[in-house]
């Protein structure tokens, strides 16, 4: 998993090594991702000066999260189970520690987690790329690829022709990138 990230991160000169493992057995009472889940993790199980990066059954509405970047805040990521069975890929479970190592390091999802079927107020031509969806200017509007359903074919095409932004233009988002919800499959790189 370590290694699979490593080749997303290798284009800024940026590797990862694991440090060592820790086993911690919780009750079953003892999940999720709440503020009270992460103090308990971060007071009784966390390294400082390393991203700790922790595995837990259930993770109510995910599959991983982790903390953002802010002052004193430890740098956290809690990976579901489920990306450590026979079902996973190898793909799988690097991109989604890409991703919440993304988040480590300042990078927002690519849209602005607005609700609904289109959830960016960034416009296809970019003219608001500095104040809305990620803020980053190389990526083209994401209306939120996991919002509605099939949105992202198998080939990895985006395929909505209904939803567009606020001039009427049809969203044409980067269904590759590591930091959308596009399927795990086709996790492929970082804005440049």
């Amino acid at each position: 998993m370590v290694d699979e990230a490593n080749q997303y991160f290798a284009p800024v000169n940026m590797s990862f090594t694991i440090c060592g493992f820790d086993y911690v057995f919780l009750g079953p009472n003892q999940t999720g991702w709440g503020p009270g889940f992460m103090n308990f993790l971060e007071d009784n199980y966390y390294h400082d000066g390393y991203i700790n990066v922790y595995t837990t059954d259930d993770i109510p509405f995910a599959g991983s999260v982790s903390t953002t970047p802010t002052p004193g805040s430890p740098d956290m990521i809690l990976l579901v189970a489920q990306f450590f069975t026979s079902t996973s890929t190898d793909h799988d479970r690097g991109a989604v520690l890409a991703h919440e190592l993304g988040h480590i390091f300042s990078l927002v999802h690519t849209f602005s987690n607005m609700a609904g079927p289109v959830a960016t107020d960034e416009l296809v031509n970019g003219s608001n790329c500095t104040t809305a969806g990620d803020f980053i200017c190389d990526t083209p509007a994401d209306p939120g690829l996991s919002a509605v359903p099939n949105r992202v074919d198998s080939l990895c095409n985006y395929t909505d022709t209904i939803y567009t932004d606020a001039n009427g233009d049809l969203f044409n988002p980067d269904t590759r990138n590591i930091m959308s919800f596009a399927p795990y499959p086709c996790y492929d790189h970082f804005s440049p």
